[in-house]
């Protein structure tokens, strides 16, 4: 755990951006308001630690580069706790402690920008709040550290969302273009335009209301298919994202819906076709993808 500086908050320092912690409907704002001040130290805003595979040859010099992963974030933010009074002091430490307990799952720190901007990342707790106590801390002020370890080291921002309606064989789609289009009274055929505005990969939550009688799905050339048909009004849902990855139909765990080899692919920053070929389609016909921007950096 990093060492806190203990640097006594002055009236004239701007806090930029403002945090918060959210978790199971709980929300804290670490603003002066609510008696906390954000000191100098943050660390883990910046882009995620680097993870290097290099095959090193044993008669080669130097070694061969063969892929690059990000490692588990460390966010570190150094508080600083100014209460009234020792027992308004004691409440709002227990309220930390038990908003970030890790067995009770992970938090999310969320950087507010001023420009109505945000980004968040989930995190656990990682070490003790509080080091050894200094002269007269306790009574009305504390300094403590939030260490928080962070498995998906992307931070998220934004939800953007795009639909593709089949009506009358004619598709009527909301947000980017669908194009090249080939229409039958019961085949959606083209290219979907996704654009991500993110600078990491973005994992889809795809969703089909039926009727179809197959549907597939490639993203940059890695595709996935529905083995068996969809019934009317049924809604097949296909969530992609890492730790969350399921298929199910009407709320019910479906991964045997989906063909064998199915490569269930992420959105690469920037723009991205999607082939999208559903047969068997009606009026009543609707698919939907969902994603969150993904970034480097909590800015």
């Amino acid at each position: 755990m990093p060492i806190l500086v203990p640097t006594p908050p002055t009236d004239g320092e701007a806090i930029f951006p403002s945090l918060s912690l959210a978790r199971a409907g709980v929300e804290l704002w670490l603003t002066r308001a609510n008696g906390w001040y954000v000191l100098r130290g943050i660390e883990g805003l910046d882009n995620p630690p680097v993870s290097l595979l290099v095959d090193e040859p044993a008669t080669w010099d130097g070694g061969l580069f063969r892929d690059a992963r990000y490692a588990p974030r460390e966010v570190f933010i150094p508080l600083h706790l100014q209460a009234d009074d020792n027992a308004e002091l004691r409440d709002a430490v227990r309220d930390l402690a038990s908003l970030l307990d890790p067995k009770r799952g992970a938090v999310t720190l969320t950087v507010n920008h001023p420009d109505g901007r945000t980004r968040s990342i989930d995190g656990f707790l990682a070490a003790p709040l509080g080091q050894a106590l200094g002269a007269a801390e306790a009574m009305t002020w504390r300094r403590m550290g939030l260490s928080l370890r962070c498995p998906d080291p992307f931070w998220t921002g934004e939800e953007s969302s795009t639909s593709l309606v089949v009506s009358s064989a004619s598709v009527d789609f909301l947000g980017d273009p669908f194009l090249p289009l080939a229409v039958s009274d019961s085949q959606v055929a083209g290219t979907l335009t996704v654009n991500n505005e993110g600078d990491a990969d973005a994992y889809p939550v795809w969703t089909v209301t039926g009727p179809a009688s197959t549907i597939t799905i490639d993203v940059d050339g890695r595709t996935w298919s529905t083995s068996s048909a969809l019934g009317a009004a049924e809604v097949l849902t296909v969530d992609t994202r890492r730790g969350a990855q399921s298929v199910d139909v009407d709320g019910t765990p479906a991964w045997g819906r989906l063909a064998a080899g199915a490569d269930l692919a992420p959105f690469p920053p920037g723009t991205t076709g999607v082939g999208v070929d559903i047969t068997g389609a009606t009026d009543d016909t609707v698919l939907e993808v969902t994603w969150s921007q993904k970034w480097l950096t909590a800015w």
